[in-house]
This record gives C-alpha cells, structure tokens and sequence, in this order.
C-alpha cells in the first residue's frame, strides 16, 4: 500500500470561532487525507492511530461508524451540535462538518486517546 493511502483514525478538536471548548471528533482518513478532512471539517487533528492494512479504508470507516461512536458516547456522554454540522448543512453543501461531536468535559485528552486505542487494539 502506498504509504499516502495508508488508512488512520485520528481524534480532532473543533477549530470553528463558535466550537465549544473541549469539543471533540473522532474519525477516518487517509494520511493523504488529513489535510483537506481538517479543512473541510474545521477541525484541527490531534492525534493519528495508524490503522492496519488488513481492512481498506472503506472497511475501517464502516468498522468507525458501527462502533467508535458508541464506544466513546460510553466515556464522554452524548454528542452535541456543532456549527456547520451535518445536520444544519444537509442538502445544502455536499461538504460539510460531522454530526459526530462530544465534549470533553472532565475527561482529558490523553484518556480519550487511551480508550480508542484500547478499543482499535480489542478490535485488530
């Protein structure tokens, strides 16, 4: 595989004026990818788990959606709105901003980092 098309999951703070501090995203992508997905989700990448090549890209994304969001809607509560989400934009702007946002409260970062790696190593 072609180390650009590598697949990753990354965690991302909202880098919107009107994001809440604390404001949370988790999702997949390609290394090649990272840029314009912080670009066009106004979200700032900081932190990347380099996941496997034994599932395609289509395949951990399907894997992310199934269970990462329940997994971490566990540890940090329900998801909140964002500006420019998914929900507010659709039908409007074919790219557009997640509806998978949380806070992170009294969790920090380094924790929430923890459990999804723990999570993607159960799963691997």
């Amino acid at each position: 595989m072609e180390n650009n098309a590598q697949p990753i999951l990354y965690i991302a703070i909202g880098a919107h004026i009107s994001d809440p501090k604390g404001t949370v995203t988790i999702g997949t992508t390609t290394l090649k990818g990272m840029v314009c997905r912080e670009k066009n989700k106004i979200m700032e990448i900081k932190w990347v788990y380099m996941l496997d090549d034994s599932k395609t890209k289509r395949q951990w994304d399907y894997w992310e959606n199934a269970h990462m969001g329940s997994w971490v809607s566990n540890l940090l509560g329900e998801n909140i709105r964002v500006h420019f989400d998914k929900s507010h934009l659709e039908n409007i702007c074919p790219q557009n901003r997640t509806d998978n946002w949380w806070n992170l409260g009294t969790v920090s970062m380094k924790e929430l980092q923890a459990h999804v790696q723990e999570k993607i190593e159960e799963y691997s």
